[in-house]
């Protein structure tokens, strides 16, 4: 069969699998939408039990976004000791985990931890990287050619003639072209 032999024909294997695929994928889309679409009408349900219970006298919830400016120690079992000492590779995080050899160790939250003070940007740490900034040195270092330029006389003076001496050439050079536009008009005139 000739139609066998063709890239569209739907007996062919990979035309199948092709189909099946996208199938597939359009199968999970579906149970994608679908979960999300439970998950909502649960998040109204929730919703709604609140609002009938903040409306027959309980107390009432507030929906906050507090967690997002607490700093990263806040809310966790584990003291900012413990894990600095980590990060730092001072601890493995085995104990971390199981918590058993931590109680001991306990800080509160508010006491001195480095990520906690919430600023973590001293003036020294700003200083060094202004100090560091790679643009600024190369700013700098204009900087100093420019003036070691500017203080040897001899240099100056060169660039001070470039400068006229550029700027009376454009001007011969526009002298030149008016005047010698005018003699060429002229002299295709005595020519007629």
């Amino acid at each position: 069969d000739l139609n066998l032999k063709k890239s569209w024909h739907p007996q062919l294997l990979k035309n199948q699998e092709r189909v099946w695929q996208e199938e597939k994928k359009a199968l999970e889309e579906r149970k994608r939408l679908e979960q999300w679409k439970k998950e909502r009408a649960e998040e109204r349900q929730l919703l709604e039990l609140r609002q009938i219970q903040e409306t027959a006298g309980g107390k009432k919830i507030l929906d906050r976004v507090d967690f997002l400016y607490s700093g990263p120690a806040q809310g966790m079992e584990r003291t900012t000791e413990e894990s600095e000492a980590y990060l730092l590779g001072k601890r493995r995080i085995d104990g971390l985990l199981k918590g058993g050899e931590c109680e001991g160790l306990k800080k509160s939250a508010g006491e001195e931890g480095f990520l906690v003070k919430g600023n973590a940007n001293t003036t020294r740490d700003t200083m060094q990287k202004v100090r560091d900034d790679p643009l600024l040195q190369i700013k700098k270092q204009e900087q100093q050619a420019y003036e070691s330029y500017m203080k040897d006389p001899v240099k100056r003076k060169k660039l001070k003639e470039a400068i006229t001496g550029g700027k009376e050439k454009r001007r011969k050079k526009e002298e030149g072209h008016r005047s010698g536009r005018d003699g060429h008009r002229n002299g295709r005139r005595h020519h007629r």
